[in-house]
Order: C-alpha cells, then structure tokens, then sequence
C-alpha cells in the first residue's frame, strides 16, 4: 500500500466513524494533540472531536479528495458534503476540509483538521 492510499484509508475510515456516530473509532484516528477547527470558527481538540461524532448525528459525503505526502506529514484536501441534524433541523453544508495527517511509529493519524463553509 503507498503512503496515499494509506491516508486515503485513514479518511474513509473517519467518515465512516462519524457517519456511524462512533467517537471511540474517531478518536482512534487522531493524534493526542490534535486540532480541530469546525466550518462555524470553534476549536476543539482531540476529545472534543470525538464527542462531536456523538452529538450531530450527520451523513459525510466526501468529494474528489487529493492527497499530499511529504515523508511523514500528509496533507489531504476537497470538497465534503455534510447533511446534518442541527437543533433537530436537517441542515446541508458544503464544505472544502483540509487535513493534516502525521505518521508516527509506522502509523497515520490526524494531527489537524479545517473544515471552511463554501458560499452559495
């Protein structure tokens, strides 16, 4: 397996974890000091993403995705198509996500994630 289709993996897995509403999966993906910045400008780090998973109940969509790798860092960028349940309103927001991943030990997690809301 490449390293890209090692972080593409790692992606896949965390959609299904947060469409599966499952933050023991999610935090499994990300680095103890990751970083989370949401399409709504908060910023949450690694408990606080997983727990997110839990609280907005949500279906992700992921775009054509492009990945980046420089030796241990990659960085994976696209469009994402989120359908949310917001104060019990469903809610769509199309987004463009950046995330950075960082192998350690052999291993891929994410490190930081952005999440920037697409104008209509």
């Amino acid at each position: 397996m490449t390293d890209e289709d090692a972080v593409l993996d790692l992606e896949y897995r965390r959609i299904r974890a947060m469409n599966d509403a499952d933050p023991d999966s999610m935090l499994s993906l990300l680095h103890d000091d990751h970083v989370h910045v949401l399409a709504n400008g908060m910023v949450a780090d690694k408990q606080g993403a997983a727990e997110g998973v839990r609280n907005i109940p949500r279906k992700v969509e992921p775009g054509a995705l492009k990945v980046r790798v420089y030796g241990d860092i990659a960085i994976v960028t696209g469009p994402q198509t989120n359908h949310e349940q917001i104060n019990g309103q469903p809610v769509t927001l199309q987004l463009f996500v950046t995330r950075v991943a960082r192998r350690t030990d052999g291993v891929w997690r994410f490190v930081s994630m952005q999440a920037t809301l697409m104008p209509n």
